[in-house]
């Protein structure tokens, strides 16, 4: 069975950490906590859809290789033993590390969502009653820590590229369990809750039976034969014209050619003498 990620993230939103951002952010920690539990699947879902975006893929893997190894601006920031989302208490403690990882978080909040981002936030604000400027800065906290944890179930699991969308549709039924009832109004700027709701609904489909590759063939569909033209009759003999209206050949007749006698004397001929 594949993991909850969603569980895996909030392990990591210990109550110290949810007290660090509560006290960064000015709101109360116990709306802070909540709100945490509504961004999660809101972000989860996010990323759902955009993997079944063309070249979504590409852009899911290049976060999480954000979230796995950030390589800040400077360079001077290298991923702890722990990885990001276990010293999340000592990155949010330190002011530029947390304003750093919450800017990159903005960036993939941004990307997931476009336009959407700012009625995600306003709904997400009403729901958990921090400010939406709060709720924004929330968000961009989770989403590195969310994609800290699925780079590392990626890791885990050697699941690669090809494997992603996979491992993606196996949290649908924990992101629509984990979604507040309070926030269910975000589904129409939230395809992905929608595409979730629509799967759900399909009724499952009988799969085929591989064939038993022992078993004998399956015969061959007989042909129908065409129907046979008959090949075309050729008369033993040819029939001939009647020669009666024919008119019969003149005949010719044979020319005769004078005797030549010649008158010259030939007497004289040597022979003769």
């Amino acid at each position: 069975m594949s993991v909850n990620l969603l569980d895996s993230t909030k392990n990591y939103l210990t109550d110290d950490v949810v007290s660090q951002v509560s006290t960064m952010l000015g709101e109360d920690q116990d709306n802070t906590q909540k709100a945490f539990g509504g961004a999660l699947p809101i972000l989860m879902s996010g990323i759902i859809q955009k993997s079944a975006e063309p070249g979504g893929n590409g852009l899911i893997m290049d976060m999480i290789g954000q979230a796995t190894t950030p390589d800040y601006t400077a360079g001077d920031i290298t991923e702890p033993v722990r990885g990001l989302s276990g010293n999340l208490d000592t990155i949010l403690a330190d002011d530029l590390q947390a304003e750093r990882m919450r800017s990159m978080g903005a960036g993939m909040v941004h990307s997931l969502f476009g336009d959407r981002t700012s009625a995600i936030t306003a709904g997400l604000s009403a729901y958990s009653g921090i400010s939406q400027t709060s709720a924004s800065s929330l968000m961009s906290v989770a989403g590195p820590v969310l994609f800290n944890v699925l780079g590392k179930e990626m890791a885990n699991g050697d699941t690669g590229v090809s494997g992603l969308n996979g491992l993606l549709m196996s949290q649908a039924d924990s992101v629509q369990e984990a979604l507040p009832l309070g926030l269910s109004s975000l589904t129409g700027f939230l395809p992905g809750l929608g595409t979730l709701a629509a799967l759900d609904s399909i009724p499952d489909i009988p799969t085929a039976t591989p064939a038993d590759p022992f078993s004998p063939p399956v015969p061959v569909a007989e042909l129908v034969s065409p129907a046979t033209v008959p090949e075309p009759v050729v008369p033993s003999t040819v029939d001939t014209m009647p020669a009666t209206n024919v008119p019969p050949a003149e005949s010719v007749t044979p020319v005769t050619f004078p005797t030549y006698i010649s008158n010259e004397d030939t007497s004289a001929a040597p022979g003769n003498r």
